[in-house]
């Protein structure tokens, strides 16, 4: 017998070829048993950490040890147990039916239960790495990367296989493990996950093919914009870009930051707004969200520059381009909205300012972008975990888990007495001490004298709106969200930045 001591809880795997603790198999224990212990075909005995000295745990151990049974024992949480067994009865044996030989429909149930495992625990991605001696798997939660399970490696590959190939709609006929793919989910399995939709992508690695899947919710709840976390004050601004119809309003951000939902929450508001008179329409690649009374579209074969062009032509009030990637789709974006339409877009970049330095540097004509009745507004977001309010610990009393510098900046730029840290973690947050994510954003309207500013320097820019014009950075969002406790500095400086970049960058004075 082996003992594996892990103080966390152990990744379990999400099909095990036989449970040989169940029913009819040779080491299969009681019912009150099953609660506590299962003993998987790969050797590997769960023991609930709650029971690990129980009577009827050490007298299973004891049998299989006179058996000379070599197993090593995994301590994890007894509702894991129990997810355990069910999600093998809930498999339809799917372990039994590939050994008998069968293949793509009982992979396609897997797949389905991998899922929906994720879509129950909200994640937005699931990573499929296929290393050398298994299939990894991976949910992305609240922003962080958990193990979810794994499969043999053989079984690993036709796991893929059967994803791309008999599940997706792609451009590619087969599924080819050594280059780059991107796809989507057929609808019917969408449908029976519980999703609006999944884009899939996948990438050759050293070890073999990773694949990922991006989850697209919609739970037909219209949310509003004060529950994505933005500010009073923000709000405020949102909503004067939302009351008209004209000129170009870019929403920005990272990969992950959530643009996709807010962008989809401000032209829900802005049809609303309007009594649904408008014609919006939007070009995505493809739809993640669905926006009501929006016509929308998928880019299909033309690219982004074709789309737009011929998108105008289609009488629209207000167009939403997913994302101007390069000069022509730029351009192309410029051109409608000079043309009187309204044009909500998205592009990559860490902060509001940038997204002006972005539109420059993808070759729109400066005269374009810096005229502030032709570009509305900047809206650029980050998110980060939001505390379980049950389980999180005062800063004065958890702050010795923090590195000395970070303690520094906590103590110089926030209110120490108001700011919690990351807890232990409880029955309401299942132990993970988060209860969901939160947006820290910048909302800029820029004037004339801003981008007069601008075109001399963005450093100055940034000053500028800052201290004349009353702008809020991300780092003033971030501090403020942590004086009322809501979140915990060291997430915040690695979703965010450091709570001194304001200081260092601009000189701001504490928010």
């Amino acid at each position: 017998m082996t003992n594996l001591n892990i103080s966390n809880i152990s990744p379990l795997p999400i099909l095990a070829r036989r449970l040989l603790s169940a029913p009819g198999e040779r080491w299969e224990v009681s019912a009150e048993l099953m609660k506590m212990v299962c003993l998987t075909d790969d050797m590997r005995l769960y023991v609930s950490n709650s029971h690990q000295n129980h009577i009827q745990v050490m007298s299973y151990q004891e049998r299989l040890d006179f058996n000379a049974v070599d197993y090593e024992v995994v301590y994890v949480r007894v509702e894991e147990i129990d997810r355990l067994y069910r999600s093998y009865s809930s498999a339809d044996n799917v372990t039994q039916l590939l050994a008998n030989g069968h293949g793509t429909s009982d992979f396609q149930k897997l797949v389905v239960q991998v899922i929906t495992k994720a879509s129950e625990l909200e994640a937005s991605d699931v990573h499929l790495m296929l290393e050398e001696s298994a299939l990894e798997i991976k949910y992305r939660v609240h922003g962080d990367l958990e193990e979810a399970g794994q499969l043999h490696k053989t079984e690993g590959s036709e796991f893929l296989s059967s994803i791309y190939a008999s599940m997706c709609e792609a451009s590619d006929e087969f599924y080819k493990p050594h280059v780059s793919q991107d796809a989507r989910l057929k609808k019917e399995f969408v449908t029976k996950c519980g999703l609006f939709g999944a884009r899939v992508a996948t990438r050759p690695m050293m070890t073999g093919p990773l694949m990922v899947l991006r989850l697209l919710y919609d739970n037909g709840q219209k949310r509003k914009l004060e529950e994505l976390g933005y500010l009073a004050e923000q709000i405020l601004q949102m909503r004067r870009l939302i009351h008209i119809k004209k000129g170009i309003v870019v929403v920005s951000g990272v990969t992950g930051s959530g643009k996709s939902v807010t962008l989809q929450v401000l032209l829900q508001e802005l049809l609303e707004h309007f009594q649904y008179k408008i014609h919006l329409l939007t070009i995505e690649d493809p739809p993640e969200y669905k926006i009501a009374g929006a016509n929308q579209t998928e880019l299909g074969v033309d690219d982004w520059a074709l789309s737009i062009k011929n998108a105008v032509r289609l009488d629209p009030d207000v167009l939403m381009v997913g994302e101007m990637r390069d000069f022509e789709s730029a351009q192309a974006a410029f051109r409608g909205a000079l043309t009187g339409h309204g044009l909500w877009t998205t592009l990559h970049t860490q902060d509001a300012i940038s997204s002006i330095q972005r539109l420059l540097d993808l070759g729109v004509d400066s005269t374009l972008v810096l005229d502030p009745s032709l570009v509305k507004g900047f809206i650029n977001q980050s998110l980060t975990r939001v505390l379980c309010s049950e389980c999180k610990i005062p800063y004065n009393k958890g702050k010795s888990g923090l590195k000395p510098d970070l303690q520094l900046r906590v103590e110089k730029f926030c209110t120490p007495d108001t700011v919690f840290v990351k807890g232990p973690g409880c029955q309401k947050c299942k132990g993970k001490g988060v209860s969901g994510r939160t947006v820290i954003a910048e909302v800029l309207l820029p004037n004339l004298e801003f981008m007069r500013v601008f075109s001399v320097s963005k450093a100055e820019a940034k000053a500028y709106w800052v201290h004349e014009m009353g702008g809020i950075t991300k780092n003033a969002h971030s501090i403020r969200q942590l004086n009322k406790g809501l979140v915990d500095p060291f997430m915040v400086e690695g979703d965010v930045g450091p709570l001194d970049e304001d200081f260092m960058t601009i000189g701001a004075a504490k928010p």
